[in-house]
């Protein structure tokens, strides 16, 4: 999606994405902030969920890339791993 078509997501969180329990492939879903980011191309500063937002968009930055998708990504997998340490 980042390098085929350059869109971003703009919302990676545990409630945009389901497995397929069948082929136990991860989906991601509701595109509905979904962005095409390109260079120099101002896009919307306060977007992406709280707890999952880059710090460029903290601070407001109109310009990102797909690498902010990344950062809530991280985001969410640290939720996750640490989940799976308080409750093993």
């Amino acid at each position: 999606m980042h390098s085929a078509i350059g869109v971003c997501h703009c919302d990676i969180k545990l409630q945009n994405l389901w497995v397929n329990l069948h082929t136990h492939q991860l989906h991601i879903c509701d595109f509905g902030s979904s962005k095409k980011v390109a260079p120099g191309e101002p896009n919307k500063s306060y977007i992406c969920s709280r707890y999952h937002r880059a710090p460029e968009m903290i601070f407001r930055a109109t310009e990102y890339t797909t690498a902010s998708d990344m950062w809530s990504a991280g985001c969410f997998v640290a939720e996750f791993l640490l989940s799976i340490q308080m409750h093993p």
